[in-house]
């Protein structure tokens, strides 16, 4: 199943619900599959980068060769048609691009309206990197992170915890069940969001759901979450989810103390002795890290995770 027009049609409905579409240009840079830890399994995950556009230039020939230029916020005509821009044009419009701005990427030539052109200005560099992830079955919207949504998220007071658990309410869907487990403020570099986690222990879909949200705005910024439908899934060698999530509990409080969390368990296969056995995945929060822990043949066992390196 190829998932990436299904990606790129989430990628342009993330920024279409902030950004008209002349605003901004889609580039991929890299796709891939990545583990995701509150699901215990592979994701398809696809990033992109985002180039916003400044304005149209409109350029006119003089009587003595010259291009004159003048920027317009605008697309071009309908009428418009593509066709080559002269090298002299496109660098009277390189000039009197944006100090910030001032990259062609396109061309276009009024037809019928004279000896006008019009070309599209972008800055010189990506706004910003847009991921989004879908499960492997289905396509399922797993999560995104969209960093322009982060700018000025540092250029006034931030909103106050009421406030952002208020506009969260307007931009996701939760289910019924979904209860507030924490909102926090987190500044760093150039970027300063508030991060809210739900969590549904009831309900037809248990799990999380963890999202940042701009500090000033509001606006949602990314999006992660792990919501299972709840059904006993039993056959041989594999015990059933809810004694599953007891004696993967017990063997983590006894391992790593009362401190340890245990995320909701996902069937699987799990290699035991060299045969592949049924039984149960989860992600353990411990004090010294995070683990995997596996419940087959009524015992459980615990490797580390190591942290994914940065690029």
């Amino acid at each position: 199943m190829d998932l990436r027009p299904a990606a790129l049609a989430w990628a342009h409905e993330i920024l279409r619900a902030h950004w008209a579409p002349e605003r901004y240009r889609l580039e991929p840079e890299r796709e891939r599959l990545r583990l995701h830890r509150g699901r215990d399994r592979q994701v398809y995950a696809l990033d992109l980068q985002v180039w916003e556009r400044e304005g149209l230039a409109e350029l006119r020939p003089g009587p003595d060769g010259d291009w004159s230029c003048v920027l317009f916020p605008a697309e071009a005509p309908a009428e418009a048609v593509p066709r080559p821009l002269p090298d002299a044009a496109a660098a009277v419009a390189r000039r009197a691009a944006p100090s910030d701005g001032g990259l062609l990427r396109a061309e276009r030539a009024l037809g019928g309206a004279g000896p006008a052109l019009w070309a599209v200005v972008e800055r010189r560099r990506p706004d910003g990197l847009l991921g989004v992830e879908l499960d492997l079955d289905g396509g399922e919207r797993v999560g995104f992170v969209c960093l322009p949504f982060e700018r000025g998220s540092r250029q006034s007071a931030a909103l106050g915890r009421a406030s952002v658990v208020e506009r969260a309410g307007t931009q996701i869907r939760l289910p019924p069940e979904a209860r507030l487990r924490s909102a926090r403020l987190q500044s760093g570099p150039g970027r300063r969001v508030w991060t809210l986690r739900w969590e549904a222990t009831e309900g037809e879909r248990r799990g999380w759901v963890r999202a940042t949200f701009n500090a000033r705005s509001g606006r949602l910024c990314g999006l992660s979450r792990s919501l299972r439908p709840v059904a006993p899934v039993e056959g041989p060698g594999r015990a059933s989810q809810a004694s599953a999530e007891r004696a993967l509990a017990l063997g983590a409080r006894l391992r790593f103390g009362d401190g340890a969390r245990v995320g909701i368990p996902a069937p699987g296969l799990v290699r035991v002795g060299g045969e592949l056995r049924a039984g149960w995945l989860a992600v353990v929060h411990a004090p010294r890290g995070l683990y995997r822990a596996v419940l087959a043949d009524e015992r459980v066992r615990f490797v580390k995770l190591r942290p994914r390196r940065r690029a």
